[in-house]
């Protein structure tokens, strides 16, 4: 199941090379948005003592501006170009993830390309502060693919050390990680039962204990934030919840077609079950939830896409009132849910080899060429640091 040396460089560089294109307008984008209140762009920002620039709730995800600070300074360029190169690695994640599961290694690096050259994604690799996404995703990943290179044989600690603290850089980077355990815990349950279960019943126990610290400290940094938690006026966590039984089909439908994205979404707030058609969304995702399982012995992987992708929506897709109702950038991670789903149905169709490289080939020369006029909207200079002073 492993690819060739030359196989493996040409992939890489060919992604890479895809993403510099298509990712080109950011390349040259100047900060823009949130990124003007980030560490790098404070006036003090080079006399600040690293421990300010991680005293934040998210210090690895400030480790890496603080890398990327000391590295090149306060050029956009760098930062930019680290984006990117996080997400190509969260790419050669999503392939080995899909390969390991599928068999097919086609579909996998197809899934793969969609998941790269998707605009969808592009809020959160062309916005420097959308970083939090990217690496956020990159170490759930990495810890959902050492999950299931253990789990058949029975996960031991040493097994587990690794994929523990890879869900703690996830949390550290973005509190939306914290779902991760349940992600571990679907996938041994829908994959192999509950006798799966009991093999990794450590693994399980343990990530039950971090998923509850996890927990508080999503709670904790919520009682500090002034755009969530549930004394944001305004917006009760069942006004939330309704309309994010909207949301969710707002954010498929742009998965799907992806015309129309804005990274200042205008979307009505549902007062109740029966405004603005809440009711429609809930019975919907309720008949995705059992249409998962109903066909889960003939394509369990297309349940357990799905599953997947409702599952990393749930920390902003909930009960919790976020201010921003939307935002592209949180599909960044449940996309790969997507693509397992799709992926799963076509390695068990009788779709040939050149049809998939027909059909996928097209799809991501269409995705490639929205997401470079996506990222162009995006990054264009409506406030920079050259302009705009922040800090004191």
């Amino acid at each position: 199941m492993k690819l060739s040396g030359w196989k493996l460089a040409v992939s890489v560089l060919a992604a890479l090379i895809l993403a510099g294109e298509i990712y080109g307008p950011a390349m040259a984008g100047v900060f823009v948005l949130d990124d003007l209140y980030l560490p790098f762009a404070h006036a003090n920002a080079s006399t600040m003592p690293v421990g300010a620039w991680l005293a934040g709730q998210r210090p690895v995800l400030m480790l890496s501006y603080w890398i990327n600070y000391g590295m090149s300074g306060v050029n956009p360029s760098a930062y930019h170009w680290t984006n990117v190169l996080l997400h190509v690695v969260n790419a050669g994640f999503v392939f080995a993830i899909l390969r390991r599961l599928t068999r097919n290694e086609l579909i996998s690096a197809l899934a793969a390309g969609i998941f790269l050259v998707h605009p969808i994604q592009t809020e959160a690799v062309a916005y420097v502060a959308g970083r939090s996404d990217v690496l956020s995703a990159l170490f759930s990943l990495a810890a959902y693919l050492m999950f299931l290179r253990i789990r058949e044989a029975g996960a031991t600690w040493a097994g587990i050390a690794p994929v523990a603290v890879l869900f703690v850089c996830a949390v550290l980077c973005k509190e939306q990680a914290a779902v991760l355990p349940g992600a571990l815990l679907l996938t041994d349950f829908w994959l192999g039962g509950i006798a799966a279960v009991r093999v990794n019943a450590r693994l399980h126990g343990l990530f039950v204990v971090l998923g509850a610290a996890g927990g508080a400290f999503v709670a904790w940094r919520l009682s500090l934030a002034d755009t969530a938690g549930l004394g944001l006026a305004g917006l009760g966590p069942m006004d939330y919840f309704f309309t994010q039984c909207r949301v969710v089909w707002h954010y498929l439908k742009l998965v799907v077609l992806p015309l129309g994205l804005n990274i200042d979404t205008d979307f009505a707030i549902s007062r109740s079950l029966f405004d603005q058609g809440s009711i429609i969304g809930l019975v919907a995702i309720l008949a995705l939830i059992a249409g998962a399982w109903r066909i889960r012995p003939k394509h369990p992987l297309v349940g357990l896409g799905l599953l997947l992708f409702l599952l990393w929506l749930v920390p902003t897709s909930s009960f919790m009132p976020i201010r921003d109702v939307v935002a592209e950038r949180r599909v960044y991670l449940p996309l790969a849910g997507l693509l397992l789903a799709a992926a799963g149905y076509l390695a068990r169709s009788a779709v040939s080899k050149e049809v998939l490289l027909a059909g996928g080939g097209v799809a991501m020369l269409v995705l490639s060429v929205l997401t470079y006029g996506r990222a162009e909207a995006l990054c264009e200079p409506e406030t920079s640091l050259t302009s705009v002073p922040v800090g004191g």
